[in-house]
């Protein structure tokens, strides 16, 4: 029901050659709602202090296009998808490497919606953060 996807900025799932624009990801992401899909963007990199300010146009431009929620790996970037994207669900990448209960909860806490696990994780300690 759902797809995930980004441009190149900021996302972790980008293969060279491969990249969609902003305006062929718009027409992506209204795509995917005219037949009733989500469409989830990828803004799972990691920031270094002198993208910041690229950081925070990347988020405003990408909360223009409506996507469903925004994926992201780091509590920095979290806290600036709320601050800049209050509307749109925030959910955590398996980047940010969530194995237990205690992270779970630190990421719940700041409003992310959704948070993909660990690829390392056991079942059983999924089914204990749940």
């Amino acid at each position: 029901d759902a797809v995930y996807g980004g441009v190149s900025h900021f996302s972790l799932r980008i293969r060279s050659g491969k990249e969609f624009t902003m305006e062929s990801f718009k027409e992506g992401i209204d795509y995917a709602h005219s037949i009733g899909k989500k469409v989830y963007v990828t803004i799972n990199g990691f920031p270094f202090n002198s993208q910041i300010e690229l950081l925070k146009t990347h988020i405003k431009n990408i909360a223009a296009l409506e996507p469903d929620a925004l994926i992201v790996a780091t509590p920095g970037v979290v806290k600036l998808c709320h601050e800049l994207a209050p509307n749109i669900d925030i959910h955590l990448s398996t980047q940010a490497n969530v194995m237990n209960y205690l992270d779970s909860q630190v990421y719940w806490d700041m409003g992310v919606k959704r948070i993909i696990a660990a690829r390392e994780i056991s079942l059983k300690d999924v089914e204990e953060i749940k």
